[in-house]
This record gives C-alpha cells, sequence and structure tokens, in this order.
C-alpha cells in the first residue's frame, strides 16, 4: 500500500499514468512475489519473461518502481540479453514462435541480412524475426534458430518448412556415447591418475612443457594456473566455461557435438590435479541441442562413474528465460548451500548483474548481483588466488 501511495504521489499530474503503473505494480508483485531484492534483479526479469512471454516496457517501469532502481538499471540489464524480449505495449503482437537470425560476421557475408529483410513477409505475423549476435555456427553461417531448432546454412524454404511444420525442438546431434568411448579406451588416463601411474606433477610438468596458455586475453600458461590454485586453501572449485560468445569461437561447440566424453574426461583429470571437490560447467543458452546431450551424458556417467569419489558436477546453463521458474535454481533453493549454489547461480545469469561491482572470473559489472563482499567472498577464493581475481580453472581438453 505504501508503494502504491507513493507511486500516485510521484505521477499525481497523470491519472493514466497513475492507473497504467499502479496495475503493473500489482501484477509485477503477483508474478515475483512481495518480498523483493535488489540482488535478484535477473531471477525476477526472468519470472516476468516467463509469465508474460515478453518483457513489457511498463512492467519494467514498475518492477524498477517496486525494487527502487532506476529505470535505466533495470532497462540496461533487461536489454543486455537477446533472450530477454522488450517490448513497448503491454498487449504485443501474440507471437507464436521467435526465429533468431544470426547477424555475425560470418552469417552475414553468408547471406543472413537477406533472410532477415525477408523472412517477416515469408513467415507471417504470429512468428517473430529477430536479429541476434553470434550463435556459435560460424562454420555453418547463415546460422538461424526456429526455435530451440538450431540450423545450419539456412535458406528462407528451410526455415519455413521448420516454423510450419513446428519442428522447434533441439535435435541431439550425433556423438560418441559413454560405452562407445571407453570401449576405445575412453577414461583410461583418468584411472592412471587416480591411481597413481601418473603423478599431479607430471601432469603439470606435461602442461607446461607443451606451452598450452589461456585464450581469454592474458595468455596465462595452463600448467601455472593448475599449480598456483593447488596451492591454495580447500576446498576448491573448479568452473568449466563454454560459452563462446564472440564470433568465430565455434570450436567448444563443434567437438562436444562429437565427442563429450574426451572433454568430461579432461575436466575430471583437471578437477583431479588441483583437488576440486565441486565441479561447475557453465553452457550458453543458445546450444540447445549440445546441452540436452550433455545432460543426458552426464546422468550416464554419474549413474556408472569411471573412477570412485567423483566430484559433484553440476550443470550449468545460461540465461534460459523459457524453462519454467520450477526448473532453473532459485534462490529459495539455493540458501541452504550458498557457499556453491550462489556461484551456480550467478553463471547461470550469464556473468549478469550491475549494481555491486564485485566480479568474479570474467564477469562484468551491472545491476543485480548479490552482495558477495558480504556473503560469498571465501567462494570465489576457492576457485582462484587471492592475487589473481580475474583467473580460475578452466578444463576444455585432456
Amino acid at each position: 500500500m505504501q508503494l502504491l501511495l507513493t507511486l500516485r504521489n510521484n505521477t499525481a499530474a497523470n491519472p493514466k499514468v497513475v492507473k497504467q503503473t499502479h496495475l503493473c505494480v500489482s501484477e509485477v508483485l503477483a508474478i515475483v512475489g512481495q518480498k523483493l531484492r535488489r540482488d535478484l534483479l535477473i531471477e525476477y526479469l526472468h519470472q516476468l519473461q516467463d509469465h508474460l512471454g515478453c518483457l513489457p516496457k511498463p512492467h519494467l517501469a514498475a518492477l524498477a518502481e517496486c525494487l527502487k532502481l532506476s529505470q535505466t538499471e533495470v532497462f540496461e540489464v533487461a536489454t543486455f540479453y537477446h533472450h530477454f524480449d522488450v517490448v513497448d505495449s503491454e498487449h504485443p503482437a501474440n507471437h507464436d514462435l521467435t526465429v533468431r537470425v544470426c547477424n555475425g560476421p560470418s552469417c552475414c557475408m553468408a547471406g543472413a541480412e537477406e533472410l532477415i529483410e525477408k523472412l517477416p513477409a515469408l513467415l507471417g505475423s504470429t512468428v517473430r524475426v529477430q536479429a541476434v549476435p553470434c550463435i556459435g555456427r560460424c562454420e555453418q553461417a547463415p546460422a538461424v534458430a526456429v526455435g530451440q531448432h538450431e540450423m545450419g546454412w539456412a535458406n528462407h524454404h528451410e526455415i519455413m518448412e521448420a516454423a510450419f511444420g513446428q519442428h522447434t525442438k533441439a535435435l541431439p546431434p550425433r556423438h560418441t556415447g559413454v560405452a562407445q568411448y571407453k570401449a576405445a579406451g575412453g577414461y583410461q588416463r583418468l584411472h592412471e591418475c587416480v591411481t597413481g601411474k601418473r603423478t599431479v606433477e607430471s601432469l603439470i610438468d606435461t602442461l607446461s612443457n607443451s606451452g598450452l596458455r589461456g585464450l581469454g586475453g592474458a595468455g596465462f600458461p595452463a600448467g601455472k594456473k593448475w599449480a598456483i590454485v593447488r596451492e591454495q586453501n580447500a576446498p576448491r572449485l573448479l568452473a568449466v566455461n563454454i560459452d563462446e560468445g564472440e564470433p568465430g569461437t565455434f570450436k567448444d561447440r563443434s567437438y562436444l557435438e562429437h565427442n563429450p566424453h574426451q572433454f568430461l574426461e579432461g575436466m575430471l583429470i583437471a578437477a583431479w590435479a588441483v583437488q576440486a571437490s565441486n565441479i561447475y560447467i557453465y553452457l550458453r543458452d543458445e546450444y540447445h541441442a549440445c546441452r540436452a546431450m550433455l545432460q543426458n551424458e552426464l546422468a550416464l556417467l554419474k549413474a556408472n562413474p569411471p573412477i570412485s569419489n567423483m566430484p559433484a558436477v553440476n550443470f550449468v546453463v545460461a540465461q534460459a528465460p523459457t524453462f519454467a521458474v520450477k526448473n532453473r535454481p532459485c534462490w529459495s533453493q539455493l540458501k541452504a548451500n550458498v557457499d556453491y549454489q550462489g556461484y551456480a547461480h550467478l553463471t547461470l545469469r550469464r556473468w549478469a548483474c550491475s549494481t555491486n561491482p564485485h566480479w568474479f572470473t570474467t564477469l562484468k559489472p551491472c545491476t543485480g548481483c548479490p552482495p558477495s563482499w558480504k556473503r560469498g567472498q571465501l567462494v570465489f577464493e576457492q576457485g582462484t588466488p587471492r592475487a589473481k581475481w580475474s583467473t580460475v580453472v578452466f578444463c576444455i581438453r585432456a
């Protein structure tokens, strides 16, 4: 009531605005709950997107009022991610399907701009056509996602066939499964490590002598990174970054879709080397088919682990507003284990957030980040030396 009275006082000169804001505030509170926290802005945006199918600007303004944030702060977060559909009207056109056309450099050179121009008329008013940043299929340009159905070398005939035929679900890629991988000698190197046939020192020496370096910009030697993290106080965390948000970076998706257990074995070897008790696999939302396949292979691996005392492996999906809220880790589920699961919540939101400038790994300042300095500083010390706040263990290959 106090909030609504404040809104009326602030907009008394415009009764229409008062009525609209009053209705939107009531609807927002009915969707996200009455007790709001600024650090959960991203979660509230997901809940509104899931419930309304989009993010109407009046509702974003109402959410800003409810959180006592400026509208600019809320809008900058909502518009940063193309999977959040920010619309002008409270009653936008009813789109049954969204077709996302990549407008990255490779796709534009392969004809994406022509698709973006022609598809709205070809698909009709019930299909929304959206130009989006790189979706990680540069080698298959032009790349398009019809719902969650990813298409390479797309043309308007195939896109229309998929859209009108309701072929909107991800198709699992043909890949080497766990049984086939083990039959070919898979997980033998991991077994050699845990049984003492290989030592951590020899493994780190092999990495150092190979010249393998990180590709995040600094080119930090992988062997040195593993050695430094191993020296830190336990417990330690392993974060696997499969975001590939930059144009041209599709290599991880390409081999993951064909040989996922080579990656998983390398990940477990890295966890063994640095004695990490928990692993978080972070995957961008655009990789729908890869996600489904990895989740299935992880389930099979956990059911029949290749080693005893296998680290806990947590699969974290980046910014996925199409999932029901009950299928995403929410803070109500994470309070009991905020030390590890709080990190999962941050990564779930695709490195996103803003008023609290306490970011980790490759995070950037944005609104909605939990106040880590008060509640989670030690969590991130487990994954990185205190003197190297931008460092965390990443394992892509053995």
